[in-house]
Formats: C-alpha cells, structure tokens, sequence
C-alpha cells in the first residue's frame, strides 16, 4: 500500500504543478524518465525578451503533514536531487517544487458543484549555484512561505527566464 499512495502522491503534484502552468497559460510536457533530475517542463510561446519561448524544467516532490506549520519550511531534498538542481551550466533552468498534502489521502482532493479544489499549495526553490554537501542521503532545503507556486508566481518565472535572469 505504501508504494501505491507514493505513486498517488507524484500524481497529485504533477496535477497541481499542471494546473497552474494551465490557469498562467504555458504548456506543460511530462517526461517519460526522470534521468537528468528533471520530472516535468513548463514552456512558453512567443518573444517579448531575450530568450523566445521560455521553458522552465521542475523536479516535484510532495510531502503529506498538511500545510506548513511554520516557514521557512524544511524539506529533506535526496542528495541526487539536490545535486541535479544544482549546475550553472544548464541551457533550461531548473526548479524544485515540494507540494505540502493533507495526511489524509481522502482530503487531498475536495470536489463540489462549484469548485475543484487541490489541497495543499506547492513551493518553488532554485538550487541553481548552490554549494556542494558532503551529506550521503539528503540535504535540508527551506522554501519560503513567499514562493508559492501559483500562475502569477510563474508567469514572473517565466517573464524573468524570456529576459535571460535566472528563476
């Protein structure tokens, strides 16, 4: 069973992550194998900046608690991971992007006449140029309460990717 809610829990985050490049415009492509640390691409259409078509590459993971209780928010990131988000050197930037889910599976989702609703929120980090760890299975990360991944938070993503910034 724990290897089920696991795989539901990708799912989920994926849908959240989803929803919001949908609700801010931009496609997203789900990659088949996660082999370079990348799970997930958002890309936009069109110039306006340096860079046209801007497209941003996403690790998710999620974690079940519910919502924060305090931020900054700790997240034990695998050292692969980490090490993957990590490089300068990358053509498309990269992001992680942890989703805080209810403990409970059967409040992930709330569905009415009226609403959808995916409950918790996601958070966004860049990792880009951060320091190399000696750790051997994972490293402590902290996502702030100011970078929720919602459609405003990334169209200015990718506003800044089109002007050749780092997310």
């Amino acid at each position: 069973m724990a290897a089920h809610m696991t795989w539901q829990q990708q799912e989920l985050s994926f849908a959240y992550v989803q929803a919001v490049a949908a609700a801010a415009g931009y496609a997203m492509e789900r990659h088949s194998v996660d082999y370079d640390g990348v799970d997930l691409s958002v890309h936009g259409h069109g110039g306006g900046g340096v860079v046209r078509s801007p497209r941003l590459d996403v690790q998710v993971k999620s974690q079940t608690g519910g919502k924060p209780a305090s931020f900054p928010w700790s997240y034990a990131l695998e050292v692969d991971n980490y090490n993957s988000l990590r490089p300068t050197d990358v053509l498309v930037p990269r992001v992680l992007v942890v989703v805080a889910l209810p403990k409970d599976a059967a409040d992930w989702v709330k569905l009415t006449p009226h609403q959808l609703a995916l409950r918790h929120c996601g958070y966004w980090l860049s990792l880009r140029g951060a320091t190399a760890t000696a750790n051997s299975a994972t490293v402590t990360v902290h996502l702030k309460a100011k970078q929720r991944l919602s459609p405003e938070a990334l169209g200015t993503l990718m506003m800044r990717i089109g002007k050749g910034e780092d997310p």
